[in-house]
């Protein structure tokens, strides 16, 4: 007789996921994003990809009231282009 044991293992909240993005009319650019309600994350930005995201700026911090978040970067208009990532601690 083979016996076959499957075990699955979380390390953790899963990530923050972008869900839209858009450049809005005024020039700003607007992120929703998802995570778990009452874990705080940060929006942080860079014009360059291949850098270590510890060097990317960090522009907001908050705490997931909902499922959901939304972050207006209002200083994309002065940035030809802008990468961003929400991490979570």
């Amino acid at each position: 007789t083979t016996t076959t044991a499957t075990a699955q293992f979380t390390y953790g909240p899963p990530a923050p996921i972008i869900t839209s993005a858009a450049a809005q009319p005024s020039g700003n650019f607007q992120l929703t994003f998802t995570g778990n309600a009452g874990e705080p994350y940060t929006v942080r930005a860079s014009s360059d990809l291949s850098l270590p995201t510890t060097n990317w700026a960090s522009l907001a911090t908050g705490t997931f009231t909902t499922n959901a978040a939304t972050f207006t970067d209002s200083s994309a208009t002065n940035q030809p282009r802008r990468f961003y990532i929400i991490s979570i601690p």
